[in-house]
């Protein structure tokens, strides 16, 4: 099979704006120039990693919140402020060098609110840096900043979901509203 220039790696392809190699598995990651996931929950082996000239990741958050299910953690924490962030992939997840961070405050209800709207910044990022790419103008100032959050995994919010937090996980209350459990 040929190398592409440029592979996507998503679960929604129907997002990708530009004409390059979309794919939604870690089978079909058969090397090329430049590797980009975003919104999928593959882990690219280093193997994988290697056939790439670079590869990069958009996490749907903030660098304080890398790792798993960060929607979620940014409610159970009542953050203020979440965002996506673009970084170089490495063989360990969310760890790479940041490129690139888009912030936003938290308006909305709940952790899937927050994470459709990180979904929506994430695929305007990717369709940005693939027009760049497709140009031949890519170019992603370094953000200066490093990964600041402890990685979570899926299993510990569940053990920390008790009735009132699972209340806390999925309501979202401003500053000026108090909890009422």
């Amino acid at each position: 099979m040929e190398e592409a220039l440029l592979t996507i790696l998503t679960n929604k392809p129907e997002l990708v704006s530009a004409s390059c190699n979309i794919v939604q598995t870690h089978d079909e990651l058969v090397g090329g120039s430049i590797l980009i996931a975003c919104c999928t929950g593959v882990i690219v082996k280093p193997e994988a990693l290697a056939r790439y000239g670079a590869a990069f990741n958009i996490h749907l958050a903030p660098p304080s919140f890398p790792g798993r299910d960060p929607h979620h953690w940014a409610f159970y924490e009542r953050a203020e402020n979440y965002g996506v962030t673009m970084h170089v992939m490495t063989e360990r997840v969310d760890e790479g060098e940041i490129l690139n961070i888009d912030s936003f405050p938290i308006t909305q209800k709940s952790p899937m609110e927050l994470m459709d709207e990180a979904n929506r910044r994430a695929f305007m990022m990717l369709n940005c840096v693939v027009g760049n790419i497709v140009k031949g103008e890519f170019h992603m100032p370094k953000q200066r900043q490093v990964w600041t959050g402890k990685k979570r995994k899926r299993k510990v919010i569940f053990k920390k979901s008790t009735a009132r937090n699972i209340y806390k996980l999925n309501t979202f209350k401003t500053s000026e509203e108090k909890i009422k459990i």
